[in-house]
């Protein structure tokens, strides 16, 4: 086994058909996968199938860990009790932290680099560990700290990681934690646990909803960057030709005019489309632009088939996702796809 991982996670079969899609073929990547399965969304024999099918032996290769064997382990091992064990099994994101932790504890893995599954991989990604040598990630202007009980939560995030930032210097240097690269960090666990465990995180993540609830896992990488920068680890911010990430549909998607070619110029390593419920309309306009490089137009064959390039079909609302999980069929429901 290498020292380097790509931990990915999985909670969607087209998501993860589209990303081995356009997986390069024919390298020799310097680091394994590692995939990390929400089994009560996906069949593991057409997840297998799908690893088949594209021949790609990386992936069918990668060891699979299921998400909720993940959660009981550190359950038992961290002794989550009542809201600090219910938040871990049901906030759907929170496994992002847990896998440099569990990949280093069970399988050596020194450096990791953490996905969603809603990712292109264009390139080898050999290089990014070398292109960074120790922690990688996106900056991003869209989690500031701004909501009215703003004081309460620094003072919270400051005691979780015995810290002393200030709002200002929080707000000056925001994070996206959709993919990040991880370096050694022996104190990771510590601070998971002590996160896991504070009240006022149970306070915000049960007792709200919308951004001061579904943002309490971006906080933790928020502040967990700052620790690394005043620890004087090196972070370096990650360039758009290695990951850009898709946030929106821009002008010409919106007004029904695309373009018919995408990546001419640069092919970034890590496109991730964080579009949210609007994910299939962002496909429906970015999959035919690649056909002029890649030979052919992806067609769905899992949870976006009948969805995916019907121009009839319009997302749910961000309230009813809330409440009722994201139903693109009637009888499946994704409530971690976003």
């Amino acid at each position: 086994m290498k020292d380097k991982g790509l931990a990915i996670g999985i909670s969607s079969l087209e998501f993860t058909n589209i990303l081995c899609s356009y997986y390069p073929k024919g390298i020799k990547e310097k680091f394994d996968i590692y995939l990390f399965v929400d089994d009560t969304k996906i069949d593991l024999v057409k997840l297998k199938g799908i690893f088949e099918e594209h021949d790609l032996d990386i992936f069918k290769n990668a060891k699979i860990i299921i998400l909720k064997d993940l959660y009981n382990y550190y359950i038992k091992k961290h002794r989550y009790e009542g809201r600090s064990k219910d938040f871990l099994l049901s906030h759907g994101c929170l496994f992002k932290i847990l896998m440099p932790i569990y990949l280093k504890e069970k399988f050596n893995v020194k450096r990791t680099i953490v996905s969603d599954d809603d990712v292109f991989i264009l390139n080898d990604l050999s290089y990014m560990w070398d292109e960074y040598k120790e922690f990688g990630i996106k900056k991003e202007n869209l989690f500031y700290i701004r909501n009215k009980d703003k004081h309460d939560v620094m003072a919270a995030f400051n005691d979780i990681f015995e810290s002393n930032f200030t709002l200002d210097q929080m707000n000056s240097l925001c994070i996206n934690a959709g993919n990040i690269i991880y370096g050694e960090d022996p104190k990771l666990e510590y601070y998971f646990e002590r996160f896991m465990k504070n009240s006022f995180i149970h306070h915000q993540y049960f007792n709200f909803t919308g951004y001061t609830s579904w943002t309490v896992e971006q906080r933790f990488h928020h502040f967990n960057i700052h620790r690394y920068l005043a620890e004087g680890r090196e972070v370096k911010f990650t360039d758009s030709k290695d990951l850009r990430l898709m946030q929106n549909r821009d002008k010409m998607m919106k007004a029904g005019t695309p373009p018919d070619k995408y990546l001419k110029v640069v092919v970034p390593s890590i496109i991730h489309y964080a579009i949210g419920v609007k994910k299939p309309l962002w496909l429906n306009d970015f999959l035919p632009g690649l056909e002029w490089r890649y030979g052919f137009t992806y067609e769905a064959k899992y949870e976006l088939k009948n969805i995916l390039y019907d121009k009839n079909w319009v997302p749910p609302t961000f309230k009813s996702i809330q409440k009722n999980g994201f139903n693109l069929k009637k009888d499946l429901k994704m409530k971690s796809v976003f």
